[in-house]
């Protein structure tokens, strides 16, 4: 239950095929694109929109530069190699597109499911970058109004390090359990009486600050002092989280400000997301094909 502590915001990768927003990372497959049509183009020799041409198969020159846009870091010369080499496998892969294509691979369920998935998902994308674009950041006074109500977070930040004692017990024994721990005061008895009882448990440390934490564990931790326990419940789980230190350590706006903004942002992109499929749903006219509906697939009665 160590996530229900430590809330962690994993940055989402920022992938060469595609960008995040709203939560939703979409990948882009070039490979089954190109197999959901007899070929990727029509340029012909000499111009300068096409890289190469395979069986008379255009491959793009911008898809090349795409690809190649992720070594700008390199010297001209050693990007040139990484060019030919890109340019090498991009061949590779047409000739086992067009393989694949004489060996009707194109017409399988299986594979098509997969080419309509990424092709929805690569345009899907294009769509929501450009509808983020628009999305303003936050305010100087925006930020300063969040730093200011949040004082648990910043001015008044604290650092705990703490013990995890993961205890797995029925609900209905959990009462049982919470009533032995009580106060938390006696706490190295209570982990011998788990031991004695052979409750399953285990244990591992903490050190969480507050803005790791959701803001309803942090509020149960918000007045905790060394030796103190606080407890949460999951299904067939009982999480004992004991505090062993508690360390003050405030941010000013200044350093917070990065964190503020980014968090904003994000937020505003969210919520940005969510509206935008909302007008899009409203206006929209969507029908479920039985057994399929919007719940899920309809269990089907037997005859």
């Amino acid at each position: 239950m160590i996530n229900a502590i430590k809330n962690h915001d994993v940055s989402r990768a920022r992938l060469s095929s595609g960008a995040t927003f709203g939560g939703t990372r979409l990948l882009a497959v070039s490979a089954l694109l190109c197999l959901a049509v007899a070929g990727c183009g029509d340029n012909k020799q000499g111009d300068p929109a096409a890289a190469a041409i395979v069986n008379g198969e255009t491959l793009s020159a911008a898809e090349l530069k795409m690809k190649l846009s992720q070594y700008d870091h390199l010297p001209a010369e050693r990007k040139s190699a990484v060019a030919g080499t890109l340019l090498k496998s991009m061949v590779d892969m047409e000739l086992l597109r067009q393989a694949a294509i004489k060996d009707k691979l194109d017409a399988d369920e299986v594979i098509r499911a997969r080419i309509d998935s990424s092709t929805r998902m690569i345009l899907a994308e294009a769509y929501m970058s450009k509808q983020g674009a628009a999305i303003a950041k936050p305010t100087e006074s925006e930020i300063k109004a969040y730093f200011d109500q949040h004082s648990e977070l910043y001015s008044d930040r604290k650092v705990f390090e703490m013990e995890e004692l993961m205890i797995k017990v029925r609900q209905e024994d959990a009462a049982e359990v919470k009533e032995k721990l009580g106060d938390g005061k006696n706490y190295n008895e209570f982990v011998a009486w788990l031991v004695q009882t052979k409750i399953p448990n285990n244990s591992q440390p903490v050190s969480a600050a507050a803005e790791d934490m959701p803001a309803d564990i942090l509020d149960k931790l918000k007045n905790v002092a060394a030796g103190d326990v606080i407890t949460l419940e999951e299904k067939d789980q009982l999480s004992v989280i004991r505090v062993n230190a508690v360390h003050s350590q405030p941010m000013t706006l200044e350093q917070a400000k990065p964190a503020i903004e980014e968090k904003l942002y994000r937020q505003r992109r969210t919520d940005g997301m969510d509206s935008l499929l909302k007008q899009l749903r409203d206006k929209a006219k969507i029908e479920y094909v039985a057994p399929y509906s919007e719940s899920g697939i309809a269990a089907v009665k037997p005859k």
